[in-house]
């Protein structure tokens, strides 16, 4: 399984957007093909936000089945430890941190 963290998102005029301090983003993919999406607030565990579906990874995008069957393709690139995906109506980048 790889977990990833959300450092920052940049906008499609190059303004970079971090998040607040109390919240933490990840995302989860399994070898399994499961993908797992959560933000987390730090000082109220009440405010959670999770989704979860099904992956496919094709060479520079991958392709994200919600549970609820929604189906939305996003270009990626992987350089280390370090994920760029971006979102491809908005053409804004997320930029996320391999988390150990």
């Amino acid at each position: 399984m790889d977990t990833w963290e959300l450092l920052y998102q940049m906008d499609d005029k190059g303004k970079e957007i971090r998040p607040r301090k109390d919240t933490r983003t990840l995302i989860e993919f399994t070898e399994a093909g499961r993908v797992y999406f959560s933000a987390l607030d730090k000082e109220t565990a009440e405010n959670v936000k999770n989704r979860s579906g099904r992956y496919e990874l094709e060479k520079d995008k991958m392709t994200i089945t919600d549970d609820s069957g929604f189906t939305t393709t996003w270009p990626y690139s992987l350089t280390g430890d370090t994920l760029v995906t971006i979102m491809p109506r908005t053409k804004q980048k997320f930029f996320w941190r391999r988390s150990r």
